[in-house]
C-alpha cells in the first residue's frame, strides 16, 4: 500500500503541465525548398512571467533568435536532410523544444535560352563592339 502512494505522487509530478512550442510551418517530415518559412508560437504554463524569446537550431547550431512568444521568418537551408529545432526560453529560466526534421530539395536549375536563335538581335549588337 505504501508503494502505491509513492507511485501516485511521482505520476502527479511527472504529468505537470509544461511550456510548449507549437510550430505551424514547416511540418515535421515535409519535403521543402529553400528558403523555408518558419511560423511558431510558445506558451509557458510553468512561468507566470511568460516567454522571453524563441530560437531555431539547424543541425544543432543556433541560427535565429527573436524576442517574444512568436516567430515568423525564412531560413535558407542546404539541400538534403536537415534536423531543425524550435526552442522557447521563458522568463523564469525554463525552456522547451519542438523538433522539425525536414528534407530540403534542390531548387530546379533555370532553363538556359539561346537567344541567338530567337532573333537577329545577337548579330546586330555583336557588330557594335567591332567598330
Amino acid at each position: 500500500m505504501r508503494f502505491r502512494c509513492v507511485l501516485l505522487t511521482i505520476v502527479a509530478i511527472t504529468t505537470q503541465a509544461l511550456a510548449s512550442v507549437s510550430v505551424t510551418s514547416p511540418k515535421s517530415g515535409a519535403t521543402v525548398t529553400s528558403p523555408v518559412q518558419y511560423v511558431a508560437s510558445a506558451t509557458s504554463s510553468t512561468c507566470s512571467k511568460g516567454v522571453a524569446s524563441m530560437g531555431i537550431y539547424v543541425n544543432n547550431v543556433k541560427v535565429y533568435v527573436v524576442q517574444g512568444n512568436q516567430l515568423n521568418t525564412e531560413l535558407t537551408l542546404g539541400s538534403g536532410s536537415q534536423h531543425t529545432v524550435v526552442e522557447e526560453w521563458d522568463k523564469c529560466g525554463g525552456a522547451s523544444t519542438t523538433t522539425i526534421n525536414l528534407t530540403v530539395s534542390a531548387p530546379p536549375k533555370p532553363a538556359i535560352t539561346d537567344f541567338r536563335s530567337k532573333c537577329d538581335c545577337y548579330e546586330r549588337y555583336r557588330g557594335l563592339g567591332e567598330r
